[in-house]
């Protein structure tokens, strides 16, 4: 057996986050399996020692292709694909890749130079498999802080890395979030992670996995508030 993925699993108990068990996917036989695991500190080493155990389906889970979409080989590009825990128990699956292609399909056909570049959807066997993004250098974060330091601490720390040409670019960015506005669609992630540098040291904002529509109610993320991008 090998483990692939793990992730922890928690519950309120007395009103307090309290660890309930380890979700673990793992492959055998050539076979995905999702499975639960009660003990935090050790791996379990054999499919037997899992409980709740369930075949991981992966195969044609994405949406259909329709005829206006943008298919591409996907050469010299970045591919975001779903990550397997998406495939755990979420039946809405093809429902929210679909309404992320669609949303990709509206930046494509109304580009912002500081708006990362789709170029279109990958296809295997008539369905969506992944979607393709130009390939970037680096992330903003990855540039200023690569120690991944906190909030506090990389502001004490004077924030060294910091450019200033990095700084005049950050309304180039806002630009970027005022062109989804104007296409009806909001940003529900900017932090430094999903900033991203070109070769020439341009800043563009990523949208993989990031965008709704106007109206909608967003899903919040952990660092969505207070975030300091410089």
């Amino acid at each position: 057996m090998e483990i692939v993925e793990s992730q922890e699993a928690f519950r309120f108990v007395e009103g307090k986050l309290r660890f309930s068990y380890m979700q673990y996917i793992v492959r055998d036989n050539n076979i995905l399996y999702l499975g639960k695991w009660a003990n935090r500190h050790q791996a379990p080493r054999a499919l037997s020692q899992l409980y709740d155990v369930e075949k991981l389906r992966t195969d044609d889970r994405g949406p259909q292709l329709k005829p206006s979409w943008k298919v591409t080989l996907g050469q010299s590009c970045y591919i975001k694909r779903q990550k397997l825990f998406d495939y755990a128990g979420k039946l809405d699956l093809e429902r929210r890749i679909l309404r992320e292609v669609e949303t990709c399909e509206i930046i494509r056909k109304h580009p912002h130079p500081n708006i990362a570049f789709y170029y279109g959807a990958q296809e295997t066997r008539g369905r969506v498999s992944g979607l393709c993004f130009k390939r970037y250098v680096s992330t903003l974060l990855d540039k200023v802080n690569p120690q991944h330091l906190n909030k506090s601490t990389f502001l004490l720390s004077g924030r060294p890395l910091v450019e200033h040409r990095m700084k005049a670019q950050l309304s180039r960015i806002l630009d970027g979030i005022r062109h989804l506005h104007s296409l009806g669609l909001v940003h529900n992630d900017i932090t430094p992670d999903n900033i991203m540098l070109e070769e020439d040291g341009t800043l563009t904002s990523t949208v993989a996995g990031m965008l709704g529509k106007c109206f909608e109610t967003p899903t919040l993320k952990g660092r969505m508030a207070g975030t300091t991008l410089l």
